[in-house]
């Protein structure tokens, strides 16, 4: 019955879509590729990217665009602005692409690369960059030299290569000033932050740099904000040219430097609402490229009904985990931890709340889509796989004086039956997982209920570790395995205060380490080989101590309308690798290669 009510509302919100694209068509036929998104409705949409509602954030990639894209997979850059880059211990030097022009005419230079990191740094925004370099310096019109500063992060080229570009010099260079200032005081406040910690915010000095970058930050930023063109000033591919509330409609820009590979006439995205007229779209064939969340009911039905559509599942580089509270009885014992990894079934787990995604081997702050690219086969042997294995599981809890009563559920040695929580928001795959965990554990013997909290008391709930057991998405490392780390083993981490995870612990050879200085030390190394032996020591500790046990790999659901509008998809390898980075950015690259083409269909 479930089913046949999804496949009518399919229907009926097919025959709305069509309805809809077929209102807002035009009589002469293009190319034209189709997608969906997001933005602010006029008249409340303008064309300033550092002002709420400006550009829309589906919009921005067509039309502006990054210094160098990334293969997640490959680990390697792949030019787009910038063409060629060298690397030194003090310097990042890019060399940028000449013949870019804005839209109204103006030559793309190197001081529009310095005014948008600037006007970012300014507004307290890109500080994974700014915290480690020191000045960016621009000898040419083609050249933007980063100085790094006396700390270096292994994160700082990703941020600085894949954050757009979107502020032209001509337009924007009037607020350089401010935000230079602004952004010098600021890094005068991590200084004082670096060099006393904590204490550094209880200081007069500190307190009253603090209250003058507060003042004349929303001076500047007020100012720049209520700077409102009509529509954006891009130099990408493409243009934006119209924004209605159901449509932006983005025309080639025949001033690009991929002009002439560049088959489409029109980007056109349609208006995201929610899933089920996502759905209803791709059975339409009105859209080319989607990333719906999808039952697999709901899947196997798009696909019967359109052919030409291909799902592909394709890693978010998030990890869907268990999160406990170190400091609560019995979760402060690795050996109980370690009997929850042997008592959970992830796969079940998988199957109710991430079908599509790929089942966590080793819980080990990695993801299995990446493990094999950061840790050596002989590295991955020495962890843990936790199988289910209940027998395993008794074991562990017996040895920490637990026992099981007649009624066979557990308790502790003055005959207290345990009983405990998985907390969850309301999502409802996070529900889902709660509830067959808390299932599992039950037949296990472990008495264990489901408490849902509302969305805006969830984190502060955790963060005052008023919890047991919880549902938390815990790694998310698409660039690198330190975004994960720096979130389990770091003070101020987001995951190392929920858990209240103790970070001394001893190694594999049994010396005492901390870490927190293990991730610090990685965090600086930029010689992979020495980034490897850090990486598999937290790796280790992560699999052996399980602060948290990580469950699942999310996916994300791709849907490919192939054959259809457009032709080309590079199925398999370059897929994964451009797709799991930006999609947005991987059809660009594709289209600009003449790579992506326009299939037979054509658009009114």
């Amino acid at each position: 019955m479930h089913k046949i009510k999804i496949v009518f509302l399919i229907a009926l919100t097919s025959f709305l879509l069509i309805s809809f694209f077929s209102c807002n068509s035009e009589k002469e036929e293009k190319t034209v590729f189709r997608c969906l998104g997001s933005w602010d409705m006029p008249p409340m949409y303008h064309g300033n990217p550092y002002a709420p509602g400006g550009v829309g954030d589906d919009a921005k990639n067509f039309i502006f665009g990054m210094l160098f894209g990334y293969d997640v997979f490959k680990c390697e850059f792949w030019p787009n602005v910038g063409l060629d880059y060298q690397e030194t211990v003090k310097a990042l030097t890019v060399k940028l692409r000449r013949g870019l022009l804005w839209d109204d005419g103006t030559p793309f230079t190197s001081k529009d690369v310095y005014t948008s990191f600037v006007l970012h740094g300014g507004l307290g925004e890109w500080s994974e960059i700014w915290r480690y370099i020191d000045q960016i310096e621009v000898p040419d019109s083609f050249t933007v030299v980063f100085h790094y500063g006396s700390t270096k992060s292994i994160l700082s080229k990703f941020f600085m290569f894949t954050n757009l570009i979107d502020a032209s010099y001509h337009i924007y260079g009037k607020w350089l000033d401010d935000a230079e200032t602004l952004l010098k005081m600021r890094k005068q406040l991590w200084q004082k932050e670096e060099e006393l910690g904590k204490a550094a915010r209880k200081s007069d000095d500190y307190q009253k740099l603090n209250t003058q970058v507060l003042e004349k930050g929303k001076i500047f930023r007020e100012s720049l904000q209520n700077f409102k063109p009509k529509l954006p000033m891009g130099y990408g591919p493409f243009k934006l040219i119209k924004v209605t509330s159901d449509q932006m409609l983005l025309e080639k820009n025949d001033n690009h430097w991929a002009v002439k590979e560049i088959l489409f006439d029109e980007i056109r995205i349609g208006r995201y609402t929610t899933n089920e007229l996502v759905w209803a779209s791709l059975i339409a064939g009105e859209i080319d490229l989607e990333k719906p969340a999808t039952p697999i009911d709901v899947v196997n039905a798009i696909v019967k009904s359109q052919p030409k559509i291909k799902h592909i599942p394709i890693s978010d580089f998030s990890g869907f985990s268990l999160v406990l509270n170190n400091e609560k009885f019995p979760f402060s014992e690795k050996d109980f931890r370690q009997a929850l990894a042997y008592i959970i079934d992830r796969d079940k787990v998988r199957m109710v709340a991430h079908y599509f995604g790929n089942i966590v081997k080793y819980s080990c702050g990695i993801l299995p889509s990446v493990l094999n690219i950061w840790t050596s086969p002989e590295f991955r042997n020495t962890m843990k796989l936790y199988p289910v294995d209940h027998i395993k599981a008794e074991e562990l809890l017996k040895g920490i004086g637990l026992s099981r009563n007649d009624a066979g559920f557990w308790t502790t040695n003055d005959g207290k039956v345990l009983k405990f929580e998985i907390a969850s928001n309301p999502n409802t795959d996070w529900v889902l997982a709660a509830e067959e965990m808390s299932r599992q554990l039950t037949v296990f013997g472990l008495k264990t209920n489901v408490r849902i909290i509302e969305g805006t008391l969830y984190g502060p709930t955790l963060g005052a570790r008023e919890y047991e057991m919880a549902i938390e998405v815990a790694i998310s490392a698409k660039l690198h395995p330190v975004q994960a780390y720096l979130n389990f083993y770091k003070s101020n981490g987001r995951i190392g205060n929920i858990t209240g995870f103790d970070f001394n612990v001893m190694d594999a050879e049994g010396n005492n380490i901390n870490l927190e200085k293990l991730q610090e030390a990685l965090f600086v190394t930029t010689n992979p080989a020495e980034q490897r032996k850090i990486i598999e020591k937290l790796a280790w500790a992560t699999n052996e101590y399980l602060p948290v046990i990580s469950l699942v790999e999310k996916n994300s659901q791709f849907f490919v309308y192939d054959g259809g509008r457009v032709i080309g998809w590079p199925y398999g390898e370059e897929l994964q690798n451009k797709f799991g980075f930006n999609w947005r950015v991987a059809s660009l690259k594709w289209m600009t290669e003449g790579i992506l083409t326009p299939g037979k269909e054509r658009v009114k």
